[in-house]
């Protein structure tokens, strides 16, 4: 029998190993309001910029998977 699907076999099997759920966190670096996660280093990586400021967008500092010292 044949079995085609989307999804990984590990997946649909349930081998899979049960992750972490990630920890969201809202900081503010330099003013401006950054969401962030914890990676498993124990670094705070940015994975959004929370700002109505077009111009934000272009400061490569928040770009999303920087980390933050």
């Amino acid at each position: 029998m044949l079995f085609y699907s989307i999804y990984p076999l590990e997946v649909i099997l349930g081998t899979e190993e049960e992750e972490k759920p990630e920890q969201w966190r809202e900081l503010e670096v330099d003013g401006k309001r950054v969401l962030v996660s914890m990676n498993s280093k124990g670094e705070q990586t940015i994975s959004r910029l929370l700002s109505t400021d077009p111009e934000d967008f272009l400061n490569p500092r928040f770009t999303p998977g920087n980390v933050i010292f």
